[in-house]
């Protein structure tokens, strides 16, 4: 069994034991106590049962939450339960079976052992485990192969799914939705165990939450707050419902707002007069940002706090096309004064406001000689010219603040003298061909690889020399992080700025009833030496914050003639810092400034 050390394969499977005994030995011979233990067992005859493919499994969820629910005691709850696993059927013995994947990240079946199943519920559970090894089978979760409209990013849960009519003002249909989805991420998030609640304890605790009475809204924000528990930057999940009624619309005023130095800062603005770059806005509409701060937390799914406040920031402000909103604020001089704004622009519009500044060119040379690339806008067809005009730069710099555009693999071949392995994937046990290796289905376990042959086969015998410089921030997330990762194994590679999303892997949709759309990570991903990226981020080399009074001092240059975003970066030899801008008359000149 291959994992990153002997002590973190201890920890990943002796924890999961631990919690389970825990909850068993505390649980009680109650409702919640025996809803999560159904929950736990539909799930796992689901996803490991022979008969699988013959079943409709969401439909025996409602009756049996409900019949549970009016259940007198642990008797009647047995009773019950052994109807629901007669009629999934048990396994039978198998001759010849396919080895084993990789890794088992996810399984532990400890808990059939329950003291609250009955003797009859332990033996069929005791042998259905016996009888679980892979199979070849696609009739329930597979890799997405773009065929079906219904499948929503790399895994494709389209026959796996919720079909039935679902009405959120009863417990049962409540439960359902909750059940199923808690067994997907159960299953099929890699990141389960780097949460910062254990799984089972999460369903535990809100079993009775979901269990009282509700509008379909309510049901929506409790269900955002359900998933928030992952700590996953993908995490998003969303509905109309939640647009409306929640956040109120999707248009933002024209101020873009960052977290700076513990503060909500006014990075961008367009037209709101009086407000400047580097003002801090205080409260909205009365409200101090402390306040919404503190009651939009539970709702954001986050890897960490860095990205948290990225959320938090891009939603506090939203509200319906044309509304009014007051801003209070403090300036430069440190007086308060307050603003009203209209809310006109949409998300996009919103986005390219905060970005606005940054070089608008997919490269470009400096009056001092330093390579640019903004990889938010290189196209994998302009690598072979970028690299033609600055290879003999004595640096380049890797502007990765954004999202980058399938890149890396063209850059590769350029950049080193042969592939090369820089991360490390858990690769969901699926059955597919995996580059040239037959994988089979086995929920939970995992393939492991590397991305060696991801870049082809190639070789040069020079590749670029000079220094690499690479910008990231809470910004830099996904792919973005990916791009960030291979290059940083450039020998003369220095990763500059602050903590990044924390958020890689491929992703994949579930679409839940009541019109939700809820998305997490599913591949695992580490560096080749293990470091976890999840929830961390990528490595950097010198942390490079921005401060309130940059801000500020930027705003005063654009008004000289200045009109493009600073690009901070360090030489972490030198101790300079470097400040790439773009005059008004086109023309991109790099300042030093000496560390303070």
């Amino acid at each position: 069994m291959k994992l990153l050390n002997s002590k973190k394969l201890w920890v990943v499977l002796a924890f999961p034991i631990l919690v389970c005994s825990q909850l068993r030995a505390q649980g009680t011979d109650d409702v919640d106590g025996r809803l999560y233990l159904f929950c736990k067992t539909w799930g796992y005859v689901k996803y490991f049962n022979q008969n699988k493919c013959f079943r409709v499994w969401d439909q025996y969820l409602p009756n049996n939450i409900s019949d549970i629910i009016a259940a007198r005691d642990n008797a009647s709850f047995n009773s019950i339960l052994m109807g629901f696993l007669n009629q999934a059927g048990n396994n039978g013995a198998v001759t010849n079976p396919p080895a084993l994947p990789d890794t088992n990240l996810l399984v532990n079946n400890e808990w059939i052992h329950d003291s609250r199943f009955s003797q009859e519920v332990r033996d069929f559970l005791d042998r259905f485990t016996s009888n679980i090894h892979p199979d070849q089978l696609t009739c329930m979760v597979r890799f997405n192969n773009g065929s079906n409209p219904r499948a929503y990013g790399w895994l494709d849960f389209s026959q796996d799914t919720i079909d039935m009519s679902i009405d959120y003002t009863k417990v049962s249909h409540r439960l359902t939705t909750v059940f199923y989805y808690w067994n997907v991420i159960n299953y099929f998030f890699p990141n389960r165990n780097l949460m910062d609640e254990p799984w089972d304890a999460i369903l535990l605790r809100y079993i009775p939450l979901f269990r009282q009475p509700m509008t379909a809204i309510e049901f929506h924000k409790l269900f955002l707050k359900f998933v928030s528990n992952l700590s996953d930057s993908h995490g998003v999940s969303s509905s109309d419902l939640l647009v409306q009624s929640f956040w109120h619309g999707w248009f933002n005023p024209p101020v873009a707002i960052e977290r700076v130095e513990g503060q909500c800062v006014v990075t961008v603005t367009d037209s709101v007069e009086g407000v400047l770059p580097g003002d801090i806005l205080e409260a909205v509409n009365g409200r101090s940002v402390k306040q919404i701060e503190d009651s939009l937390r539970p709702f954001i799914c986050a890897s960490n706090e860095a990205v948290l406040y990225r959320e938090i920031y891009s939603n506090m402000l939203r509200g319906g096309l044309d509304t009014e909103m007051e801003l209070t604020l403090t300036n430069r001089t440190g007086e308060t004064y307050s603003v009203i704004t209209t809310r006109t622009m949409n998300s996009t519009q919103w986005i390219l406001l905060k970005r606005r500044g940054s070089v608008n060119v997919p490269f470009t040379i400096t009056q001092c000689g330093y390579g640019y690339v903004n990889m938010g806008l290189l196209q994998p067809a302009d690598v072979p010219a970028m690299y033609d005009s600055l290879k003999t730069c004595p640096a380049i710099i890797f502007d990765i603040r954004g999202y980058p555009k399938g890149t890396i693999t063209s850059l590769v071949p350029y950049f080193f003298s042969a592939p090369f392995a820089s991360a490390r994937m858990y690769a969901p046990a699926l059955f597919m061909n995996l580059s040239g290796r037959l994988c089979n289905y086995l929920p939970g376990w995992y393939y492991i690889r590397d991305n060696q042959t991801d870049f082809g086969s190639f070789s040069n015998p020079a590749p670029y020399s000079g220094k690499v410089y690479i910008l990231v921030n809470q910004e830099t997330q996904s792919n973005a992080e990916y791009t960030c990762q291979v290059l940083s194994y450039h020998p003369n590679a220095t990763v500059i700025g602050t903590q990044t999303a924390g958020a890689d892997g491929n992703v994949s949709g579930l679409y839940l009833p009541g019109g939700i759309i809820t998305i997490f990570t599913s591949l695992g991903w580490y560096y080749a030496d293990g470091y976890q990226q999840q929830r961390n981020g990528v490595k950097i080399d010198s942390m490079v914050p921005r401060t309130i009074e940059g801000i500020r001092n930027w705003s005063s240059w654009m008004n000289t003639g200045m009109n493009e975003e600073r690009i901070d970066l360090s030489d972490k030899e030198t101790g300079i810092y470097f400040l790439l801008v773009t005059s008004q008359t086109g023309k991109t000149e790099a300042v030093k400034l000496i560390r303070q």
